[in-house]
Parts: structure tokens; sequence; C-alpha cells
């Protein structure tokens, strides 16, 4: 007996060699597989979905399921992976993937700016439609500027969904002086 042994070519307990023409009596030391033992799964957040399949693959694993959820990345880009990466685990099992859609965008920050063709063109940049809602009175936010937009800034949403913005009226008492 020689020990036991992995061998990515064969599988769990098959005989890896044996000595040819042993005679009856003599003492033939064999090899026994493990199978393909374990490996670190390979982390592939981030990378595309072809890439991620070689990676997964060339390391020794199967790819599992694949399923597209929604994400602001690029269509096809890794955002999930299980089991993660770097952890060990028997060669030939399955890592399955989340990749995005790309269905998602972030908002812009609108909030602030007074000129009116930047916060259309922020939010249009960004893939998203720009409704103007109304002004409100405040002590704070000088007349012009925006105040208010709703989603928020940073608020992952749908392409093409649209973001109302709210300008300042400035302090109601200078408001109606102005008239």
């Amino acid at each position: 007996y020689d020990g036991i042994s992995f061998d990515d070519e064969l599988f769990d307990s098959i005989l890896a060699f044996q000595l040819e023409k042993a005679k009856a009596g003599d003492v033939v030391m064999v090899k026994i597989s493990r199978g393909p033992g374990d490996g670190r799964t390979p982390n592939v957040i981030k990378m595309s979905t072809d890439e991620a399949k070689r990676a997964i693959e060339k390391a020794g694993f199967e790819v599992g399921s694949i399923n597209q959820v929604p994400g602001v990345e690029k269509a096809g880009t890794v955002l999930a992976q299980n089991p993660k990466g770097n952890k060990e685990l028997e060669k030939g099992k399955r890592i399955s993937i989340e990749v995005s859609d790309g269905t998602m965008v972030y908002v812009p920050n609108v909030i602030g700016l007074t000129e009116w063709e930047k916060v259309v063109d922020r939010i249009e940049n960004a893939g998203l439609k720009y409704e103007y809602v109304d002004g409100i009175f405040s002590n704070k936010v000088k007349a012009g500027a925006v105040i208010k937009q709703s989603p928020g800034p940073g608020a992952m949403v749908k392409r093409g969904t649209t973001v109302k913005v709210w300008d300042s009226l400035g302090p109601e008492d200078e408001y109606w002086d102005d008239f």
C-alpha cells in the first residue's frame, strides 16, 4: 500500500494503478484515488458571465445555475456567487452565480443646482426621465435652486423611471414682495 492520492482524472475509490504481471503470492502495491480532491473556489465577482464560467471550470468546478437579477452593472456582470470565492470545496461541485441584467441605474443628485439645463441633463444622462413638480417656499434655500427630488440621490431605480424635482421659491415674504 503506497497511500491515497488525489487525481483529477479518476473518481473516488478507483484503483489508480497496479503493478502488472503479478504472480500468485506476490505483494502488489496499489494506489487508490479519492477523486479530484478539494480546491479553492475562484472569486468571480465583477467578471463577465463568460469569464466567470471559464474561471470556475479552470479551477475544477462545474458552473451551476446562472440567474439574472436587477443591477446597475453592465448586463452579464457577476454580482454574487454561491459558494463565495476562496472557500474550500470538493472539485467537481457546482458554483452558482447571479448576474446583472443591466436594467437599474443610480439617481443623480440634483439638489442645490440652479441651472435647469444641468438638472435635466444629469437626470436624462442617467437614463431617467425628468418632471418638474412645483416650487416650495424656503428660508434656507435660495430661490431657483432644486430643493427636493424624488426618488432621492443615490437611489437604485429601473432605467426610465421619472425623477420629480421641486425648486425653492425662497422665503415666502420675499416671494410676495416681487408682485
